[in-house]
């Protein structure tokens, strides 16, 4: 069963397992900002999978990273944390299984 809204997903205990889009990150950013760009990284969730200097200015870090985590505000976060420096490419890898729940929030 594919859902593309959570109001789509059946009730807990009716399902044996949610398996989530997981893609490959690869992040392109200048050596003075590795630090940063791997903190927003590893904060949604990211594996780091590898790291290549381009040159001695250049950096790309490849990461596996759940596609929600990458979908909401991560390229704004991205070039706010590299001042604009920094870019990025993705991909679709793999759907993973996971321990994910609905939660739904009532506002009074």
């Amino acid at each position: 069963m594919y859902l593309r809204n959570p109001e789509e997903l059946p009730d807990a205990g009716t399902y044996d397992h949610i398996r989530e889009p997981i893609a490959k990150l690869e992040l392109i950013t200048p050596s003075d900002m590795i630090g940063n760009m791997m903190d927003l990284a590893q904060e949604r969730r990211g594996k780091f999978l590898n790291q290549v200097f381009i040159d001695e200015g250049r950096a790309v870090l490849t990461y596996e990273i759940p596609m929600a985590e990458i979908v909401s505000d991560f390229y704004d976060e991205l070039k706010s944390r590299s001042s604009g420096y920094a870019s990025m490419n993705y991909e679709f890898l793999r759907f993973q299984k996971d321990r994910l729940v609905k939660l739904d929030i009532l506002i009074h």
